[in-house]
């Protein structure tokens, strides 16, 4: 949490400087007890920088003196349903930082969150993918190369990156040689496998895999890629209380007149 925090006799420069070696997107500025002064953002940087600011000024003339300030993990999970915000500063009754909640660091630096180390990935692999013919006449649709890795080991490690750690399979088209390849990699995660007598859709996939989730759990296709915070997802799903909880992305299509 120290990273975040600067004193009222930094300089723009400085504080510019422990956001640049801290790879961090914002600072708070606090006084010796540790109570919010104000928050300098990248944001704010840019405006102070229009207004004509330098760097070697006070950085009390260029933070935002009423920055957002949350009592609770439970009340950013609510807010972060709305509004995203750069960092979210945790105090207490007199406004003293207690913690730092910030969603924007890199998931190659660390992982983001543990939060679903006991959260079941199941990845419904068991389609033909015909919309990827001829590709998929060969290699079926879960083991289709995105860059170095597939398209299933990069699912999984989005997954990964909050801590999941046990994936089901459910499979069907060239079964054997998506357990065959899945088996042989080294990994940190546990991998079972189910497999479809017949085609049976997502709803007749899930049936089969009752016996190996007791509680909560995440599905996904295997052709879906999705770049979320499975954390907050996850908190969202509890906090409402929701039996089921979909992920969805909007998306425009642009129809020709005529056609």
């Amino acid at each position: 949490m120290n990273k975040y925090l600067v004193s009222p006799d930094f300089t723009v420069k400085q504080a510019i400087e422990r956001m640049t070696q801290s790879n961090i997107k914002a600072v708070i500025v606090v006084d010796d007890n540790k109570t919010v002064l104000g928050v300098f953002s990248n944001g704010d940087m840019r405006s102070y920088f229009l207004r004509g600011g330098n760097l070697s000024a006070n950085i009390c003339l260029a933070m935002n003196k009423t920055p957002f300030l949350y009592k609770s993990t439970n009340e950013v999970l609510n807010e972060r349903i709305y509004y995203e915000r750069v960092i979210y500063p945790i105090v207490d009754d007199k406004n003293r930082v207690v913690d730092v909640l910030d969603y924007n660091r890199s998931a190659e630096m660390e992982r983001l969150s543990d939060v679903l180390k006991d959260v079941p990935l199941v990845i419904m692999a068991g389609g033909k993918g015909t919309r990827l013919y001829p590709y998929t006449k060969i290699l079926p649709k879960p083991l289709i190369p995105i860059g170095n890795l597939t398209i299933t080991e990069r699912i999984i490690d989005s997954f990964q990156n909050y801590g999941c750690n046990k994936v089901i399979m459910v499979l069907n088209y060239k079964a054997n040689m998506i357990r065959a390849y899945m088996s042989d990699l080294k990994k940190d995660y546990s991998i079972d496998f189910v497999e479809e007598d017949k085609f049976l859709g997502t709803g007749g996939g899930l049936k089969l895999v009752k016996d190996y989730v007791k509680s909560t759990f995440f599905v996904s296709n295997c052709d879906t890629l999705i770049n979320a915070d499975f954390d907050l997802v996850y908190r969202t799903h509890k906090i409402k209380n929701n039996k089921i909880t979909f992920v969805c992305s909007m998306k425009d299509v642009v129809i020709p007149y005529g056609v």
